[in-house]
């Protein structure tokens, strides 16, 4: 269970992550009954993209991550708009946040989602992952994380993974961004 100090700050986001027949699927965010947000994301066979965010952030204690920033309002335009900015290393100042951590919680998706599905990843190479999807992102790699939170989140991961792939179509996976 997350430090309730540190994450005295957050609001809560409620997530659903619906299957569809259709090219994309969709996916929800809402904060005592009211949408945050609301968008589709294409289908494909893996776990969504923004629901390895919501496992990374809440596990990697990130406020200002992808989710996080969605519980502060911030609009998802600027929020990706920010993001491509990025990769031309164009860091700016989003909603008064720097947003260095949503750039790590990207670096830190990317490390999650590669090789995910096709072999086991130690803790040394998951750590590997990081420090190349940091330096793509040209921001410091974070200080070594324990192998216990790569291993946690991993676990997780698989078992959403799961989850996902016998979800009917038009069934909801429900998640909650500080869980």
């Amino acid at each position: 269970m997350l430090d309730q100090v540190f994450w005295e700050e957050v609001r809560q986001v409620n997530l659903q992550f619906t299957k569809t027949r259709k090219k994309h699927n969709w996916v929800r965010a809402t904060h005592e009954g009211k949408t945050l947000a609301s968008f589709p994301w294409p289908s494909h066979p893996g776990l969504p993209h923004d629901l390895i965010h919501c496992v990374v952030e809440s596990e990697f204690r990130l406020k200002h991550g992808f989710w996080g920033l969605v519980s502060d309002g911030v609009d998802l335009l600027r929020i990706n708009k920010s993001l491509g900015q990025a990769t031309r290393n164009e860091i700016t100042e989003l909603s008064e946040q720097n947003l260095h951590e949503l750039y790590l919680s990207e670096a830190l998706v990317a490390s999650f989602q590669t090789d995910f599905w096709s072999e086991t990843i130690t803790s040394q190479r998951r750590r590997e992952l990081i420090k190349k999807y940091c330096a793509e992102w040209k921001i410091d790699a974070p200080r070594e994380y324990e192998s216990e939170i790569l291993e946690i989140t991993d676990r997780k991961l698989a078992h959403l993974h799961q989850q996902w792939k016998k979800l009917e179509v038009g069934k909801a996976l429900h998640l909650n961004f500080l869980d």
